[in-house]
């Protein structure tokens, strides 16, 4: 009897504990708790443990029974939610979530506005089917959307999904209010996707390498498709998008079955490494113009362009240096008189090597084009500069155009330049580079430019004169000097004797106390080297001359009985003045006599 008392206490004891302990869910389990919407209403919204250990969870069950009335406004998905002590993240939006086709109260009836959910990383099928009033999803973090997500959600005008890697069938169907699709990361967009987007006018597609059939089929407005990347379009994919003028697809390789069908606008398209085209791609289209990368040791197959469409009638580019003698499109065959062709063309520099100053504004350019007279949004050119550093190149950040700017040149950025060309959509094309080196354009100083001025050559200076003169050292101007910039640093000077000047380069000469007589006044200048940041010093001395005279007065003196100049001591051209000046008094007097004469 006592052991049995004794067991009943610890079986009662047990009880207590496990009915007061911490309660968690096992994985696949459920739990309710109440979540408000944007206007702060609550909702009791059910989740589903994903991952026990992992603490995640999805939201909703997948069958539709997550609300317990209409959900209406704005969802914001908290990042946590509890269950008893137990913290899960939300990471996921479960199928059917808020389908109106699983509304407990009535199909038709979910209101809900918007859809916001930082951490959710996937939506499954059919999560938001017929939301009627849907107008905004943004969901940062998700990485797939399941098939028919948002199906016939015909308000929704904005998605925003960053992240997203996959769009799974018929996603985005007939979302008649939605304009733009730009998706950065999506890679696989499956069957059906847009199907019916009737408003949707561009698509934004960097990553993805395949579009569905039927993917974009009956979007009538849609006007422009970025689709880089894209190696396989298949069948029916565009169909009926009539708007649509222009299909560039530089890597796509296969184009199924009425891909393009009844595009009725469609004049051009770039199809630069399609190896198979199956037929009726291009049937009842306005096609005028296609590029293809088609070469003679290249394997092709092409169906026929469509009944409507004869390629001996529209412009067929094949890259130059192609090799073919003819085309075939099924049974139609196209001869090589027909082709045109297209390549890429560097204009080559006159220099190579870029003389600058230090300081100066720089601009190295290139120039390329693509030849062809196709349309010129296909003739997009990138450009990549780059330099060498220890024997390799090396980009240079942000400089990405014909030209490279350099605001101000320093030192550092002296070297040797290359420009990668390439066309941005003919990567069957070679790069080709245009190679370029920047160097300091150094000011080689030119002694004869050095200049004595104030005073002149073989000018006569009366004595008691000051004569002050300048001196100009050829390149002494420079006042932003560049590695191995030279220039002429005006040493001495000397008339009697040797003298040095000043910073000013400006001396005087008084000739108060110098004998009268001729003078040579020689400067000296040194020639200097701009080395490591100074001006250095070298052994290379240079100097230049000019004579000039000191005199007694400036003029010849009429009272100098010896008729010696006074400035020379020459005395004979003043004896030759005096005997013109005698002669000539003669001749007057004797013509004057004859003419008296003659008078009497």
């Amino acid at each position: 009897m006592k052991k049995i008392k004794i067991l009943g206490i610890v079986l009662g004891l047990m009880m207590c504990l496990f009915m007061n302990g911490p309660v968690y869910a096992a994985t696949g389990d459920t739990f309710t708790v109440p979540i408000e919407n944007d206007a702060g209403t609550p909702y009791d919204v059910t989740f589903k443990v994903i991952d026990e250990s992992a603490g995640t969870v999805q939201l909703g069950t997948g069958v539709g029974s997550e609300y317990n009335s209409t959900f209406k406004d704005g969802l914001t998905i908290p990042e946590k939610v509890s269950n008893g002590t137990k913290e899960y993240k939300v990471v996921a939006i479960a199928p059917n979530a808020f389908s109106n086709a699983y509304n407990k109260v009535g199909a038709s009836n979910q209101e809900i506005t918007s859809v916001k959910g930082e951490f959710i990383e996937s939506v499954g099928a059919s999560a938001f089917v017929d939301c009627p009033q849907l107008t905004m999803l943004d969901l940062e973090k998700a990485t797939e959307i399941g098939d028919k997500a948002f199906y016939n959600c015909r308000s929704l005008e904005t998605i925003t999904l960053p992240e997203v890697i996959s769009i799974g069938g018929a996603a985005f169907e007939s979302c008649s209010s939605l304009e733009t699709v730009s998706l950065p990361k999506a890679i696989t967009i499956k069957d059906q996707s847009f199907f019916a987007c009737s408003l949707l006018e561009t698509v934004n597609l960097p990553k993805a390498t395949s579009i569905g059939g039927y993917a974009f089929m009956n979007c009538a407005s849609l006007e422009t498709v970025n689709l880089p990347e894209v190696t396989t379009i298949e069948s029916f994919a565009f169909m009926n998008c009539e708007l649509l003028e222009i299909v560039n697809l530089p890597n796509a390789t296969t184009i199924k079955e009425k891909a393009f069908f009844v595009c009725r606008l469609l004049e051009t398209v770039n199809l630069p490494k399609a190896t198979m085209i199956e037929r009726n791609v291009f049937d009842t289209t306005s096609l005028s113009t296609l590029v293809l990368g088609i070469t003679n040791d290249i394997t092709y197959q092409f169906g026929s362009l469509g009944p409507s469409i004869n390629p001996n009638n529209i412009n067929i580019y094949l890259p130059d240096g192609h090799g073919l003698d003819e085309l075939k499109f099924g049974s139609d065959v196209v001869a090589k008189e027909k082709f045109n062709t297209y390549g890429l063309e560097l204009e080559k520099q006159t220099s190579t090597d870029i003389k600058k100053r230090v300081g100066e504004k720089v601009e190295l350019s290139v120039k390329a084009e693509i030849t062809g007279g196709f349309n010129d949004s296909l003739k997009g050119i990138h450009y990549q500069w780059e330099k060498k550093v220890n024997n390799g190149w090396e980009p240079v950040v942000g400089e990405t155009s014909s030209t490279l700017s350099i605001t101000s040149l320093t030192e550092s950025d002296l070297g040797e330049y290359q420009c990668q060309i390439k066309p941005v959509n003919f990567t069957e094309l070679e790069t080709i580079s245009e190679t370029m080196t920047l160097k300091i354009n150094t000011l080689i100083a030119n002694f004869a430019d050095s200049m004595i001025t104030s005073i002149e050559e073989g000018k006569n200076y009366v004595k008691g004169t000051s004569i002050e003169f300048s001196v100009k050292g050829a390149g002494m101007d420079n006042n932003s000097p560049n590695e191995g910039d030279t220039r002429y640093l005006p040493l001495r000077w000397k008339t009697n004797s040797s003298r040095t000047f000043t910073n000013t380069y400006t001396a005087r000469i008084e000739t108060k106390d110098m004998a009268l007589g001729k003078y040579e006044l020689e400067v000296t200048f040194m020639k200097q080297e701009y080395i490591s940041g100074a001006w250095t010093d070298s052994a290379i001395e240079e100097s230049k001359k000019v004579e000039y005279s000191v005199v007694e007065t400036s003029s010849v003196k009429p009272s100098d009985p010896k008729g010696i100049s006074p400035e020379t001591k020459d005395t004979s051209n003043v004896l030759l003045y005096f005997g013109f000046n005698i002669l000539s008094l003669g001749i007057i007097i004797y013509i004057y006599k004859r003419n008296y004469s003659f008078i009497k």
